[in-house]
């Protein structure tokens, strides 16, 4: 069984098993920062955002965001949650040519060129990278 190590503050050492981390008491895991890894795998997550990880971070796209956008402010931008937080479910996957910046739900993010990976909140992935729903 793989086992992480948490070095605690008074220098004593946690060892927890390989995924605690991730789901507790059939709870969903906080979310990570951005979607690099979940992309980079095509996979699916349901976590949970805390009220402090929606206010601020990258955020480049509409839709459909680069995966290395916060991931949390891009579910208040997608209209997923609002900034108090809440459980979001994100895909990940393919990047697209082209992401356009909007303002929305309170939250503005950047346009950008190519990049490798996306994440969205809706299922079906959006279809068109480069132009987004205006809402």
């Amino acid at each position: 069984m793989k086992r992480f190590a948490l070095l605690l503050a008074a220098g004593a050492v946690l060892t927890l098993p390989a995924g605690a981390h991730e789901r507790r008491h059939g709870s969903p895991p906080h979310c990570p920062i951005n979607g690099i890894e979940l992309a980079a795998q095509g996979q699916t997550l349901t976590c949970v955002c805390a009220p402090g990880d929606t206010i601020a971070g990258v955020l480049y796209g509409t839709d459909r965001y680069t995966a290395d956008s916060y991931m949390c402010l891009a579910a208040v931008h997608a209209g997923a949650i609002d900034v108090s937080g809440g459980e979001i479910t994100v895909y990940g996957g393919a990047g697209c040519d082209r992401f356009e910046g909007t303002t929305r739900n309170g939250t503005t993010s950047q346009d950008w060129g190519p990049f490798g990976l996306s994440m969205w909140f809706d299922d079906p992935a959006p279809p068109d990278c480069a132009r987004a729903k205006r809402r």
